[in-house]
């Protein structure tokens, strides 16, 4: 890889270092907890996947969210539901299960992918013809 193309994987668009993407804890969402509101604000670089985990622990894909500057999206939920920001290209960005509006406002940063092109294709089965079709973009 380039020089460029390295620091392009490991820096922020502001040139600050990114973190590691987190790796997907096993969680499943509660039931009947309280209302509340979640607003998702994107700050990564790159549109990504909003999704819950339901009672059993299945991702449940809900929205996309685009990468324009301050994008934010706000859903109706209940406390205790786990929720999930993924790179389209299946990479986790975020893992979330507020318990009350004070922890319910999520924001998303840009972190240091694990898999990229085809390799990130073989480990999360994410084709570009599918994230054509899931995002329309």
């Amino acid at each position: 890889a380039t020089a460029a193309t390295a620091t392009a994987m490991t820096m922020d668009a502001f040139g600050a270092p990114l973190r590691a993407c987190p790796v997907a804890e096993h969680a499943v969402s509660a039931v009947n907890g309280t209302p509340l509101v979640v607003t998702w604000v994107n700050r990564a670089t790159h549109p990504l996947t909003l999704s819950v985990l339901d009672y059993e622990g299945a991702e449940r894909p809900m929205t996309h969210l685009r990468s324009k500057p301050e994008t934010s999206i706000a859903f109706n939920s209940n406390a205790g539901v786990v929720w999930r920001a993924r790179a389209l290209n299946g990479e986790l960005l975020l893992q979330a299960q507020p318990q009350n509006e004070s922890d319910a406002h999520l924001v998303v940063l840009g972190c240091r992918f694990r898999y990229e092109g085809a390799a990130a294709d073989a480990v999360y089965g994410l084709s570009k013809q599918a994230e054509t079709e899931a995002t329309g973009f």
